[in-house]
């Protein structure tokens, strides 16, 4: 499936060309203080003392895969997506299967095994307890705008294609991959008009979340997939930014 995860600007299947096979999204599993009362058969919960229920982090699991036949190329594509999973701290990891929030994952683990050809990636995240609703989004630049209209609004329709989708982001990320590195994006005018989705006068990985979150919300059919869409998810945007400044 063309389903996964998108951390630290990359998407594991638009970004790195590997298929999801299996999620695992754990639970945060609950913190226990549960003590037995010397000199008796009771036990007691600590964890009462503090209020509300603590939990500890959850574990997110992807298994990836592709087929390769030759070595090197396979050697290329893996130390590409290690990588690229590599941070300091915490980043936020939005998956495709829950589109309207997002986790808060530390760097994860990474194991590879190979059958024949087919490789098999699992990787390993540990998150934060919550789910993080991405409504409302603080995406910069976003509330400094006075107006969204048809009038100062491009369509992010980067591959032009008639419709916005993930690879409009991931055309937007290979573009500021090569910006940030001196190069041309590879896009023409129009194109690169149309990458800067949040109209801040750069293109950057925060246009390429900014048409992902457009993308997600019309899959679950919150938008439509047309400019009046677009301009309707924008002012959403506009207005619940404001709301919590």
């Amino acid at each position: 499936m063309k389903e996964g995860f998108f951390v630290n600007e990359t998407h594991s299947f638009y970004t790195c060309g590997m298929r999801l096979t299996e999620r695992d999204i754990g639970d945060a599993p609950k913190d226990e203080y549960i003590e037995r009362v010397p000199f008796s058969n009771v036990t007691y919960d600590f964890g009462r003392l503090y209020g509300s229920p603590t939990y500890g982090e959850r574990t997110l699991t992807y298994t990836l895969e592709f087929l390769c036949f030759d070595k090197k190329t396979a050697q290329n594509k893996i130390l590409n997506l290690k990588k690229r999973l590599k941070w300091d701290g915490r980043k936020k990891l939005y998956d495709d299967l829950f589109p309207d929030y997002y986790f808060e994952v530390r760097e994860p683990s990474v194991s590879v095994t190979e059958n024949h050809g087919v490789y098999n990636i699992k990787v390993i995240f540990k998150a934060s307890p919550e789910m993080r609703s991405i409504v409302p989004f603080t995406f910069p630049g976003i509330g400094v705008i006075p107006d969204v209209s048809a009038d100062n609004v491009t369509f992010p329709d980067v591959d032009k294609d008639g419709k916005v989708d993930v690879f409009d982001a991931s055309l937007i990320l290979a573009a500021y991959g090569k910006l940030s590195t001196g190069q041309p994006s590879g896009l023409d005018e129009a194109q690169e008009k149309a990458a800067d989705a949040n109209m801040d006068g750069m293109i950057d990985s925060l246009d390429a979340a900014l048409v992902q979150a457009f993308y997600s919300q019309i899959s679950i059919g919150n938008y439509l997939g047309t400019k009046e869409g677009w301009i309707k998810f924008l002012n959403d945007l506009k207005s619940k930014r404001d709301e919590v400044i």
